[in-house]
């Protein structure tokens, strides 16, 4: 169970992978795990655990669940328990939270064929001295008012630019 008063949900505070898992392994896990290390590094948090050990909770997870093919996992990681709500990072209650969320998530092979359709929203992705936009961090408030853009443009997905008008990623 992950507390109410848990970095991440009460503020947002904390980053995430989404790793995809084909026949056993888990794709390019070294660059998911090294870029969440950088991400955690990025707002000062200490994983208290090597990315051997992340390697190996993750492996654990999908062995307990016998996932071994169309699994997304969504690995997150959080800067732990607050006493109380306050924003400064420095008050926390002990070792991050690790949360290693793998679900059955088949491709549709019909988007193969049919594609998606896109449209470009108003929301912008910020530029890096703002929220850098290499951290997947679980401050996703700009994303999801992008996806509340494309639910009323009625497309699956939207293009978010960046400042200078430049496509910066798609939701």
């Amino acid at each position: 169970h992950v507390s109410v008063l848990d970095a991440g949900f009460v503020l947002g505070d904390g980053v995430w992978e989404g790793i995809r898992v084909h026949q056993g392994v888990c794709l390019f896990l070294a660059d998911h795990i090294e870029r969440l290390f950088e991400g955690a590094k990025g707002i000062a948090m200490n994983l208290a655990l090597t990315k051997e050990e992340l390697a190996r909770h993750i492996y654990r997870t999908l062995d307990a669940n016998a996932m071994t093919d169309n699994v997304h996992i969504r690995l997150m990681a959080t800067r732990g328990l607050k006493p109380t709500p306050y924003q400064n990072p420095q008050c926390i209650i002990g070792d991050p939270t690790i949360v290693v969320l793998a679900e059955h998530k088949k491709a549709d092979p019909e988007t193969k064929t049919r594609g998606i359709s896109l449209g470009t929203c108003p929301i912008l992705r910020g530029p890096a001295n703002v929220q850098d936009p290499m951290w997947n961090s679980h401050s996703k408030l700009n994303c999801i008012a992008a996806c509340i853009h494309a639910n009323f443009m009625h497309v699956d997905e939207a293009i978010m630019l960046d400042p200078h008008g430049f496509v910066a990623t798609c939701n």
